[in-house]
């Protein structure tokens, strides 16, 4: 089995690193990585076990490695995937793709249709490279309308290719009338004279990739002014959206006014189609602006030939990092978008703060897994260089499905709530945001649906039997367990 070099334009170190340039992309090495490009020369082909024996030799057995030669080619397919080694047919025939071999492929093309208008070489997948897998974990990632609607920048095999846009004219038709409902929801409000901005789904789709529908949706994602709260939340019910029985009803009971206090949306219904009703758009209220600032650097854009008003292009940015940190960067697609929207220059023109520690960590993440785009800003770069292998290494077991912090569980509540808000220190939370994340949990969203009381004494006794019943029925399940 032979490995040779792919065209890279240009390598180069600096303070310890290597630096490779291919296709005007920017990528920083490991030490591996660069060991095994200093083995394989241009224009000839080494043999696989040549290259394992001098990584041995330069580094060691790779720890924790039940097979040095499994670990190396794991980093050959890594490297392959960013086209800076290509591998022989009979590579892939003999060699079993690992999970997070194939994984890196995705992670090769996806970003390939990010930095595509930079590059003029397409992106290829092996011949040899089992299809089902790769389709398998891009509709796990939720990408497969973002490669399907850019695969001229793709070599993919024509099964393949095809399999992608099928799949992503379904999608399509799906999200329509989800689209639809969207709009009638925005009538609705604009006629009551509420300020609405539209975030994630379908405005993040147009936003970064050029097309509402690419991206797929999960829920409408609205933002309003905290004091039309009141006002947007009656008018969805009295339109036949629901709220679920877990959340405290818009009105004028003690839990209702204590949710607004120290929550951040609500969740309405209707059909198979549901509502994320936003007056924050995270628990860190002050990583993004208040509303009036936001909606003063609001950015139009279309769904299904309307008029749509979403976050500014640098605030919808810093956002999605936020978003896509609070997940432990579990998707592939959040982190596309965030690699889509890094790359628009409009992104830096439009920017008007700091960034967070967990922003400038997912911009990392994604630099480091997707590629650092051509001309990138100096942040862009400084992220790239500050993410760890160890966050990397965190990064792609979440996307393995190996670990996902936000559903960790441990029995111990008060180490669960420690865990959320260290995770909230790093999003820049401040004492504020603490305490509200403390009293959050104390009356979670269903405890306080059961405060039917305007009395706070006696909603908060309301709370206190609800809690204690829960606690007991806990103790009894488990008992009954054992």
């Amino acid at each position: 089995m032979k490995v040779a070099r792919g065209p890279i334009d240009d390598e180069y170190r600096d303070a310890g690193r290597s630096v490779v340039v291919i296709a005007a992309r920017v990528l920083v090495l490991s030490e591996v990585a660069a060991t095994i490009l200093d083995c394989v020369p241009e224009q000839a082909e080494v043999d696989v076990e040549d290259v394992v024996h001098a990584v041995i030799s330069a580094h060691g057995l790779p720890p924790g490695a039940a097979d040095a030669r499994d670990a190396i080619t794991e980093q050959l397919h890594d490297l392959a995937a960013h086209n800076l080694v290509t591998l022989d047919d009979e590579f892939y025939e003999e060699t079993r793709l690992t999970d997070e071999a194939v994984l890196r492929l995705l992670h090769g093309a996806v970003g390939a249709t990010t930095l595509a208008p930079a590059v003029a070489r397409r992106w290829h997948l092996g011949a040899a490279v089992p299809t089902s897998a790769f389709y398998a974990i891009a509709k796990r990632h939720r990408v497969i309308s973002q490669l399907a609607s850019h695969d001229e920048h793709l070599a993919f095999p024509p099964a393949l290719r095809a399999r992608l846009r099928a799949s992503h004219v379904e999608m399509v038709a799906a999200n329509a009338p989800v689209a639809d409902d969207l709009i009638q929801v925005l009538d609705l409000l604009e006629a009551r004279g509420v300020r609405v901005l539209v975030v994630k789904g379908f405005a993040l789709a147009a936003q970064a990739w050029g097309d509402h529908l690419v991206r797929g949706y999960g829920d409408l994602d609205l933002l309003v002014h905290p004091d039309d709260l009141d006002e947007t939340a009656l008018c969805l019910v009295h339109a036949r959206w629901q709220v679920p029985p877990s959340y405290p009803a818009p009105g004028t009971s003690w839990g209702w006014q204590q949710f607004m206090r120290t929550h951040h949306e609500l969740t309405l219904v209707r059909s198979s189609t549901s509502i994320d009703l936003h007056w924050h758009l995270g628990p860190v209220r002050r990583a993004l602006p208040d509303f009036n600032t936001l909606w003063s650097r609001r950015a139009t854009i279309q769904i299904a030939s309307h008029d749509v008003a979403t976050l500014g292009p640098f605030d919808a940015f810093a956002h999605s990092a936020s978003h896509s940190a609070r997940d432990g960067w579990r998707w592939v697609r959040g982190i596309a978008d965030v690699h889509r929207l890094m790359c628009m220059p409009s992104t830096w023109a439009d920017m008007n703060r700091e960034l967070s520690r967990d922003q400038l960590t997912t911009i990392g993440v994604a630099a480091r897994l997707l590629g650092l785009p051509p001309g990138s800003h100096p942040i862009t770069r400084h992220a790239a260089t500050m993410v760890d292998d160890r966050t990397l290494r965190r990064a792609l077991r979440a996307q393995l499905g190996q670990e996902h912090p936000g559903q960790r569980t441990t029995g111990l509540p008060m180490l669960t709530t420690f865990r959320a808000v260290v995770s909230l220190g790093k999003s820049g939370a401040s004492l504020e945001d603490l305490i509200r994340r403390l009293i959050a949990d104390l009356l979670p969203p269903w405890a306080l649906a059961r405060c039917t009381s305007s009395r706070a004494t006696v909603a908060l006794s309301q709370a206190a039997f609800h809690r204690a019943h829960e606690f007991v029925g806990r103790r009894v399940g488990r008992a009954a367990r054992r």
